[in-house]
C-alpha cells in the first residue's frame, strides 16, 4: 500500500518535473535509464521490506 502511494508520487512527480513527453524522447539520455533504475530498486525495496517488517524473529 505505501509502496504503490510512493510510486504514484514518483510517477506524478516526473510528470511536474518532465515538461512534456515529446521532449524527453527528443532529448532521451541514458541518466534517464539510471533514474528509471533506482526507482525500480527503491519500489523493490519496499515491496519486500514491508511483508517483512512484522516478521517475527526467533
Amino acid at each position: 500500500m505505501i509502496a504503490a502511494v510512493a510510486a504514484i508520487l514518483i510517477i506524478v512527480g516526473l510528470i511536474v518535473v518532465i515538461p512534456s513527453a515529446s521532449v524527453l524522447i527528443a532529448n532521451f539520455a541514458l541518466w534517464w535509464l539510471a533514474v528509471a533504475g533506482v526507482v525500480l530498486v527503491v519500489i523493490a525495496m519496499a515491496g519486500i521490506w514491508l511483508p517483512l517488517r512484522t516478521a517475527t524473529v526467533r
